[in-house]
């Protein structure tokens, strides 16, 4: 079965990664196509990762 993905309020959906909050874009996940969601972070001054976060996936990787 194959549907497209509507998305309605999305208000607040995010996955988090090394304690840091990716918050769904609905605008950029529509524009991207099916079966993709896009997520973005917003870099702050200071901010740091663990060290041992590894993205094995070229792809994920939005430059």
């Amino acid at each position: 079965m194959s549907e497209t993905l509507k998305l309605n309020n999305t208000t607040g959906s995010k996955v988090v990664i090394a304690g840091k909050d990716f918050v769904l874009d609905k605008t950029a996940s529509t524009t991207a196509g099916d079966k993709k969601l896009v997520f973005k972070y917003s870099v702050q001054i200071g901010d740091s990762i663990a060290t041992d976060l590894i993205l094995t996936i070229q792809q994920a990787i939005l430059r």
